[in-house]
């Protein structure tokens, strides 16, 4: 059972949310360009599945020197936001839901793929800038989470496509497979810094603005 507590994202991502107790999907996707909100919505459902059940959740992408190059200060950004405190014990490197056991762990796939196959529990699966993951990351990754209602979570802004992620979750057709594109547009939030940049953007390579802000493929 999930954390009663308002969740605060762009309403096009609102049918990732509302599904999470029915498990109609194991995957879902999140593609389109900057400013988004994208991460900060995969920080809020991250939170949200803890409190099913004691699995582990991966939160990972293509290459992660440190875990400041994760989302883990958006997780614990939300979990101060919301005043969530007493239910989670926040570590330099993990975080974990008291009230139920689940943890979060940080990982990069290029240097971590082989131990990631025998992370015990796994259940769910956050991937950022998941643009970049490679074929071989996928082969491996994704038959790994067994544990429970796997779900596998794929945030990414389309290059090419023929990169591996575009043909793996997004050519491909699925049944338990839910893909949300989405713009900077859709964000109610959009930061007039972000704004800003983005005029600036605008007034450059036409391919390269429909690649950075519309999530388009790119073309110089």
């Amino acid at each position: 059972m999930t954390q009663a507590h308002q969740v605060t994202v762009p309403n096009k991502l609102l049918p990732a949310f509302s599904n999470l107790s029915q498990a109609i999907y194991d995957i879902i996707v999140w593609k389109g360009g900057r400013g988004a909100a994208k991460s900060q919505a995969l920080a809020a459902i991250g939170i949200l599945e803890s409190y099913i059940d004691d699995g582990v959740i991966l939160c990972c992408r293509e290459i992660q020197k440190s875990v400041s190059d994760s989302i883990y200060s958006m997780l614990v950004s939300y979990i101060e936001d919301k005043g969530l405190d007493k239910d989670f014990k926040i570590l330099n490197t993990s975080i974990t839901n008291i009230r139920t056991g689940a943890e979060f762990i940080f990982a990069g796939l290029k240097s971590n793929i082989t131990s990631i196959k025998s992370i015990n529990k796994l259940r769910v699966v956050l991937v950022d800038e998941a643009e970049n993951v490679s074929q071989n990351s996928w082969d491996i990754l994704l038959p790994t989470p067994r544990y429970g209602d796997v779900r596998i979570y794929v945030v990414f802004n389309p290059r090419f496509e023929d990169d591996p992620t575009y043909q793996e979750f997004v050519a491909k057709d699925d049944s338990r497979k839910l893909v949300i594109d989405i713009q900077y547009t859709d964000n109610p939030w959009f930061p007039p810094s972000l704004e800003r940049q983005r005029q600036r953007d605008a007034k450059g390579d036409a391919g390269r603005y429909a690649w950075i802000w519309k999530g388009k493929f790119l073309q110089i």
